[in-house]
């Protein structure tokens, strides 16, 4: 895949998108005690495609001392609440080295480049739903000058408004990723030093849905069809908990496959033109991410495909990390436009598959997290409808 020791975020830029968003298609999903509101499409500044959305409520822990945020990208590919630090206005407590009582900070790779970001303590909201006391980071989003080159030389700094969105919530259902997995540094004298020891918390990177007090085993994201290219966001939800209220059952008829519970984002495998690779349903790439050589790519080297004729059908096999419970995907893929609703955007990649944002158009997609078991299997695993 697209990760090397990085999380499965990509933010693909190549049309230089400022989308003329007119609003969302309604009416706006009713919401629930563990429902809230997706808007997927351009974010706040009219950024961004195939991008989707949630508000959270972060707050000093054990207080009433609150935020809330909307335009959080929402990620079913990373792990971890990140903030924009241009963004949020209350004074988090710092996640402090024990012993030294140094600040910890996190350089967190992604499949795009990097985000550098201090660790802190929040109580999280979401609708009806509270996490407690969780880290959660707030992300450097001005002058780098003071961020470590050990981080810097990852890649480019990640602009999370460039994607419409003011952080990024990483719901991946591994739910913890452990500390080793991105580089972590303690703030002494004023300068950032490599640092894993001290740690007082086992995880830097939380999926804050896996620490709610209840429906804390999985989560279901819904959004409408798209049909067409639009300017038009358009409105979904996301139901927390697998099978622990009236709403959010799992069905008899969900195709569904296991991801590995050792792959620090739980990947399954897919299959396409003969050759298997990793492979996930990530919300945070925007779009269908894949290799196929019968398919034309565009001739601006974007990367994007430009089928000839305007339009293909790619087909790919999902199936178990471990091999079996087959299942095929047909999508169909078009020359790219500059909209913010664009479910036919293709983009040539050779390392792995990717199931963007469009995938999930039309579909109930469902995700078990590792540790616990539902009728799709033991965590991780992958569904949808």
């Amino acid at each position: 895949m697209k990760i090397n020791k990085t999380l499965a975020i990509t933010l693909v830029a190549s049309l230089n998108l400022t989308a003329c968003n007119t609003g969302g298609t309604g009416p706006i999903p009713t919401t629930g005690p563990n429902v809230a509101l997706v808007t997927a499409g351009s974010g706040y500044n009219g950024q961004g495609a195939n991008t989707p959305y949630i508000t959270v409520t972060v707050c000093i822990p054990n207080t009433q001392t609150c935020q809330t945020i909307d335009s959080i990208l929402l990620d079913t590919g990373s792990v971890g609440l990140k903030i924009n630090q241009s963004q949020i206005s209350i004074a988090l407590p710092s996640i402090l080295q024990t012993g030294t009582n140094f600040p910890y900070a996190v350089c967190n790779l992604y499949g795009s480049g990097y985000a550098f970001a201090t660790a802190n303590y929040a109580d999280v909201y979401i609708s009806g739903e509270k996490a407690t006391n969780i880290p959660i980071q707030i992300i450097n989003d001005g002058n780098q000058s003071n961020v470590p080159t050990s981080c810097s030389n990852q890649g480019p700094q990640i602009l999370f408004l460039n994607s419409g969105a003011k952080g990024i919530i990483g719901i991946n259902p591994i739910v913890n990723l452990a500390n080793s997995t991105n580089y972590t540094y303690v703030l002494n004298n004023g300068s950032y030093i490599e640092s894993t020891s001290g740690i007082p918390v086992p995880y830097l990177n939380v999926n804050p849905v896996g620490y709610f007090e209840s429906d804390n085993n999985g989560e279901i994201i819904s959004l409408p069809a798209a049909t067409n290219n639009s300017n038009t966001n358009l409105f979904g939800t996301i139901t927390f908990g697998l099978n622990t209220e009236s709403n959010n059952n799992i069905p008899a008829n969900i195709k569904s496959v296991l991801g590995d519970p050792n792959d620090f984002i739980g990947e399954f495998q897919a299959t396409t033109q003969a050759t298997t690779y990793s492979a996930m349903f990530d919300s945070g790439t925007n779009v269908w991410l894949f290799y196929d050589t019968s398919i034309a790519p565009c001739s601006d080297g974007s990367g994007n495909y430009c089928p000839s004729g305007g339009s293909a059908t790619w087909q790919s096999t999902i199936s178990n990390y471990n091999g079996g419970n087959s299942i095929t995907i047909d999508a169909t893929i078009q020359t790219p436009a500059n909209n913010s609703i664009m479910p036919f955007w293709g983009v040539q990649d050779s390392s792995g598959i990717l199931y963007g944002l469009p995938f999930y158009y039309g579909k109930n997609v469902y995700l078990g997290f590792v540790g616990s078991k539902t009728s799709m299997g033991a965590g991780p695993t992958w569904g949808y409808q």
